[in-house]
């Protein structure tokens, strides 16, 4: 039997790194799609509401957990609750004087007649994120096989092994970057702050 076990820094990233990084690339994206300054510094802004990012993570994922506990219906109600709660980092930037709570029940009033639309949209990316992930193996492979083996000291292949993996995982962040471009514009448009098509797929 294999078991997979977090890392503790692993767990320690998600909770304490990721929501404040969030926060400043959903700033990013919004200044880029409003065409105001900014600069890839700007996605660090996060840290200064550290604590409101990181209790604003910790209440989606407790209600998502909550809602996945429900028997048989569980994970389908917990993906739901997800992309009903997908746009309260934007919701924050946008209106920082909103509490927590606040900002997840905008997401949620925002998301009404739109869950199903943003759900195929990010499922659109699937095929995006194999092509990444195959270029991916590929570096690593010749990495693995070929340019790694050059180094001969333990250090240097170290070195070599982690400049390898920055640069493998290169095609992810460019799909993942153009995701989050992608929801960013979902986000003006469902704030009628972009011009698009009116018609509307029936929500879930």
């Amino acid at each position: 039997e294999i078991t997979v076990k977090e890392s503790p820094v692993t767990g320690l990233y998600r909770i304490l790194v990721l929501p404040p990084l969030t926060y400043g690339i959903s700033q990013y994206f919004l200044d880029i799609a409003r065409n105001k300054a900014c600069s890839l510094g700007d996605i660090f802004q996060g840290f200064e509401k550290f604590v409101k990012t990181i209790l604003l993570s910790l209440y989606m994922y407790l209600f998502i957990i909550l809602w996945a506990l429900i028997p048989i219906a569980g994970i389908f109600l917990a993906i739901r609750a997800g992309i009903r709660y997908s746009m309260a980092y934007y919701i924050m930037c946008d209106q920082p004087e909103l509490s927590i709570p606040m900002c997840v029940n905008e997401s949620k009033r925002i998301m009404e007649g739109n869950k199903l639309r943003y759900l195929l949209l990010d499922l659109s990316f699937i095929g995006w994120f194999i092509l990444a992930f195959i270029c991916v193996a590929i570096i690593a492979a010749i990495c693995a096989f070929i340019v790694i083996p050059i180094f001969g000291t333990e250090s240097g292949q170290g070195v070599a092994q982690v400049l390898a993996t920055s640069i493998g995982m290169l095609p992810v962040a460019v799909v993942l970057a153009y995701n989050k471009a992608t929801d960013t514009a979902f986000y003006e448009l469902a704030c009628c702050r972009l011009q698009g098509e009116t018609a509307y797929v029936r929500d879930m």
